[in-house]
């Protein structure tokens, strides 16, 4: 088999995790690099794998973005932000090179504010209330806590 038959994953390379740390500050060596990228490429499969999971029990053919983020709450991971398309997004290839790009349309901005298809909350909604009061004593513990 050739080595294209045998790969039937993506691989991220380490030079893009390596450039992701560096650009949040991290500096990584080439082992520390090449072992969170093959762990990176083992959670996105496992991603994958379980938004397919969702998408058959749902008897659907297409998979949502709803289907990964339950993916992703069902691993205890925050979801991805934002709502996908209702159909699939064309991309049109280069001739040149390798690059491939979705070509804009017009969107009626009315329509996509009005539209009932909004996305969900992204994290969890918690508010947590710290009362603190003087009264010449000095009260050390957390009162009106919610």
């Amino acid at each position: 088999m050739s080595e294209r038959e045998e790969r039937r994953f993506v691989e991220i390379p380490r030079e893009s995790v390596r450039l992701m740390a560096e650009s949040a500050g991290v500096e990584l060596t080439d082992e520390v690099a090449a072992l969170l990228a093959e762990d990176v490429c083992y959670r996105l499969r496992e991603a994958t794998q379980n938004s397919s999971q969702f998408m058959k029990h749902t008897r659907r053919r297409r998979l949502t973005v709803e289907d990964f983020n339950r993916a992703l709450r069902w691993s205890n991971v925050e979801v991805v932000c934002g709502h996908g398309a209702p159909e699939p997004l064309p991309f049109r290839a280069v001739k040149e090179g390798e690059l491939y790009f979705q070509e804009d349309r017009e969107v009626n901005l009315v329509d996509v504010a009005l539209a009932n298809n909004l996305p969900k909350d992204c994290a969890e909604t918690a508010v947590r209330v710290h009362i603190s009061y003087l009264d010449g004593k000095g009260n050390l513990e957390a009162q009106g806590s919610v």
